[in-house]
């Protein structure tokens, strides 16, 4: 089996859902974020177990991908999930530490949490859209 069919597979196997936030999520530029809460690392293979993995794809909206359960009553695959002002911050908390140099925003607030970790001010790149240097 070739590399690509076998994270293809992998993948596969997770439970996908879509998480939305009012307060907004943030994107770094390692935005795939391979988490394991046990462990508390963030760089972690898909193939460990029970990583969850997350991508933020815009200001209010991100994939969350988890390892299947076999609980047959959970009804939330596949669906779009509220994200609670606390889970959004963990996630947004997440891409802060994955990212290499920049973090992105669709607003300047949401990059205040993280303010005192950045020598450089933020900067806007274009209307509506900010970044941080790490």
């Amino acid at each position: 089996m070739a590399n690509i069919d076998k994270y293809a597979d992998i993948l596969c196997n997770y439970e996908w859902n879509w998480l939305s936030s009012i307060h907004g999520f943030i994107m770094g530029d390692n935005p795939l974020v391979r988490w394991n809460e046990r462990l508390g690392r963030w760089n972690m293979g898909i193939a460990t177990p029970r990583v969850e993995i997350t991508l933020p794809l815009a200001h209010n909206l991100c994939l969350r991908m988890n390892e299947k359960t076999n609980n047959k009553s959970i009804k939330n695959v596949g669906q779009v999930i509220p994200c609670k002002r606390q889970q959004t911050r963990i996630y947004n908390r997440r891409q802060r530490i994955a990212a290499i140099s920049f973090v992105y925003a669709g607003e300047r607030k949401l990059l205040e949490p993280w303010r005192s970790l950045w020598w450089p001010e933020t900067k806007a790149v274009k209307k509506n859209a900010w970044h941080h240097s790490i």
